[in-house]
């Protein structure tokens, strides 16, 4: 079989997911790359990024509380059955439309560019990681697919779970695929795949001869159920002599040092 021509497109590299595959898909001999809007404020690894504005600037979140559906922000540790399987995505009213229409007005002139290079090769998959594509529209999904390109998509973390698909995207996905398992219970037609991890990317071991430390390292206090592994460690910790070592708010280099 020839080596497939695969591209990978997330809007961040979340938690090193979406390079980690690209990596494994190469070690394999396939040509992969990966496409993101935007880096990851944690550092991790970059392909091919297209540096999209109105991502990550400081008040995205403040103007998502002004726009969006009050439930979509909300993020728990705690499993919540959805009303519609699957959970669909669209506009919470005329001014987040609007904002949508108008940040992807931005992004035209970047997503033209980098779609002339990618009309110039045969792609076999599109792996839309965060089930996205380019616009909430799915144009550019679909020019994809007319091609004869594959389209996967593959969730991570609340994607799914609080956002939920993009209709025109979910209509045409060849292929679901999710690293967390609960995801099953969100989507009927959707399959569970390991969490991709490499040990070349932990730094060398050191040798540590103090108390005993145990990690934790939540990215988001209220999805990990902090509050509740937080307070079983410290129950445990009037019949057990060890050390909570908190790992969050920094870089990714920081934290595999640390873990």
């Amino acid at each position: 079989m020839r080596p497939l021509s695969i591209i990978h497109i997330a809007p961040i590299n979340t938690a090193g997911v979406p390079i980690t595959f690209v990596k494994a898909e190469r070690e394999l001999g396939h040509h992969s790359r990966l496409i993101t809007f935007s880096r990851h404020p944690r550092g991790y690894e970059e392909d091919i990024c297209l540096n999209l504005p109105l991502l990550t600037f400081r008040g995205i979140n403040a103007l998502k509380r002004l726009v969006s559906d009050k439930q979509r922000l909300l993020v728990s540790h705690r499993m919540t059955p959805p009303d519609v399987i699957p959970p669909v995505w669209s506009p919470h009213g005329p001014v987040e439309r609007a904002l949508v229409q108008f940040r992807e007005k931005l992004w035209l002139p970047r997503i033209r560019k980098i779609m002339t290079k990618l009309s110039r090769q045969v792609i076999d998959i599109v792996q839309l990681d965060g089930g996205l594509g380019f616009t909430r529209q799915g144009y550019y999904v679909q020019e994809f697919r007319q091609s004869g390109a594959k389209i996967i998509c593959c969730y991570t973390g609340s994607d799914l779970r609080v956002r939920g698909v993009i209709p025109a995207i979910d209509a045409i996905a060849d292929l679901n695929v999710s690293v967390e398992f609960d995801h099953q219970f969100y989507h009927p037609n959707i399959h569970h795949v390991f969490f991709p991890f490499t040990w070349q990317s932990m730094p060398e071991k050191k040798m540590h001869n103090g108390p005993l430390r145990i990690g934790h390292a939540p990215t988001n206090r209220a999805a990990k159920g902090s509050d509740i592994i937080l307070a079983a460690l410290e129950q445990l910790q009037k019949q057990y002599s060890f050390k909570i070592v908190l790992i969050e708010n920094m870089s990714h280099q920081q934290a595999l040092e640390l873990k």
